[in-house]
């Protein structure tokens, strides 16, 4: 058999494949939807996914119906040139604008690609609402009934997680790290607070040598 012909026949497998994993996706938001896993005795979907009825996991099934979620309004064939792989990337990304450019670019892409693209948006929707974050956290607001050690307290914990969160140094986090060690500062005798700054000066380390 001729390579060529073995191609086809590959190609048409694969497309075939494909269009078997999305009608399972909108199969599956209808036991989702319709909570008919409860019919069988299972409390949730997860417990439904988890109990072996399948062979495939419990996170590839709620891909697929994440999939279906977001474009099962669109015909299968126009789907078949983008691939399951890079669908369940563009599936999570918030913004609808977005998320249709990607769709309209991705058959020209390589998963890699699509990849660092949606890493990209999502970076950006995290920044944004670290930032948001950031406004709420004027050490000169007080929360009623909160001590202020109590409240720099948690702070710090809070930039810790968004360094954890970020991997990467950013302009608005130095400046907000700076403002947190002035008004630790009103704590020097308070060991908790000196432990955090150890954590936080080792955490921010850790992302400036990334």
């Amino acid at each position: 058999m001729e390579i060529e012909t073995i191609e086809i026949q590959i190609n048409s497998y694969v497309n075939a494949t494909k269009n078997n994993l999305l009608k399972i996706g909108g199969l599956l938001k209808q036991v989702r939807d319709n909570e008919l896993y409860k019919g069988l005795g299972f409390n949730t979907l997860s417990d439904y996914l988890d109990s072996g009825r399948f062979e495939f996991s419990r996170r590839h099934a709620f891909n697929l119906i994440k999939i279906n979620d977001e474009f099962g309004a669109i015909p299968v064939q126009s789907l078949h040139s983008i691939g399951i792989a890079k669908l369940i990337e563009i599936a999570y990304v918030s913004d609808r604008e977005i998320q249709e450019d990607l769709l309209a670019n991705a058959p020209n892409m390589n998963i890699l690609e699509v990849k660092n693209e949606v890493k990209k948006e999502k970076d950006k929707k995290l920044f944004s609402d670290i930032e948001r974050r950031f406004q709420r956290e004027k050490p000169e607001v007080e929360v009623e009934g909160d001590s202020r050690l109590e409240k720099c307290k948690r702070q710090a914990q809070s930039i810790l997680n968004d360094l954890e969160a970020l991997k990467l140094p950013l302009n608005n986090m130095k400046e907000r790290i700076k403002k947190w060690f002035l008004f630790s500062k009103e704590f020097d005798d308070d060991s908790d607070i000196d432990t955090q700054r150890a954590c936080v000066n080792l955490k921010l380390g850790e992302v400036k040598n990334l």
